[in-house]
């Protein structure tokens, strides 16, 4: 059996080893990079992921693999993202329209955007004054997306980038990325926290107005 057979049987028995959501999450992605000297190399798609495995889960992927090699070895988690070539044909006929279809006015020429910027009204945001990062109560179960939250609001668009946060109700998602947003507010960045649903709304109805290219420069403008 080669590595990688070896590691394809282990991501086997994990997946039944571990219940849906924690397997879905931290090894669904999961690809088998190489074996060097007992060493197996295992490409994952975000830091996140790559700590969270390194660091919380390596107990149970290092057992699951040492019985099918056989044999003691190790493994190590790095991030690996191939290229997507048709990354467009992926995405949803929404999305898809909207980057096809052509803006709909002149911009203005390059020497007045120089002289006198001008940048989007942002839609207001609002946060509620109580959910800050002092006032979330950390426990063992959400320390981890705590810690990722707070390295967001200190290094935006660079740690954790996009930041994903999955959960039930009640469980404080909104208090953390309200959080964020205001320690970003703080710094003087623009920031844009609104809802999916008001999000969605607005992109259809640039659609239908045939005003994307407004939609566009309106959110891109924002920091975070």
């Amino acid at each position: 059996m080669n590595a990688k057979d070896a590691w394809d049987v282990a991501y086997a028995q994990l997946e039944l080893q571990f219940d849906r959501s924690s397997f879905d999450t931290w090894l669904r992605n999961t690809t088998f990079l190489k074996e060097e000297g007992g060493t197996f190399t295992i490409g994952v798609q975000s830091a996140y992921a790559r700590d969270m495995l390194q660091y919380r889960l390596y107990r149970d992927v290092h057992r699951v693999l040492c019985d099918v090699v056989g044999h003691e070895v190790d493994v190590q988690f790095e991030i690996h993202n191939p290229p997507r070539p048709n990354a467009l044909d992926d995405e949803m006929p929404l999305f898809r329209l909207l980057a096809q279809q052509a803006p709909n006015y002149e911009p203005a020429p390059w020497h007045e955007r120089i002289a006198t910027p001008k940048r989007p009204d942002l839609p207001e945001s609002e946060l509620n004054p109580r959910f800050t990062f002092e006032r979330f109560i950390v426990n063992g179960s959400n320390r981890i997306t705590y810690e990722a939250a707070r390295a967001v609001a200190e290094n935006p668009g660079k740690s954790y980038n996009p930041f994903f946060i999955y959960g039930g109700v009640g469980l404080g998602k909104t208090h953390l990325l309200q959080a964020i947003a205001h320690v970003c507010q703080a710094k003087g960045l623009r920031t844009i926290y609104i809802p999916s649903e008001a999000f969605t709304n607005d992109l259809i109805a640039s659609i239908r107005n045939k005003t994307t290219a407004m939609f566009r420069d309106k959110y891109r403008s924002a920091d975070v």
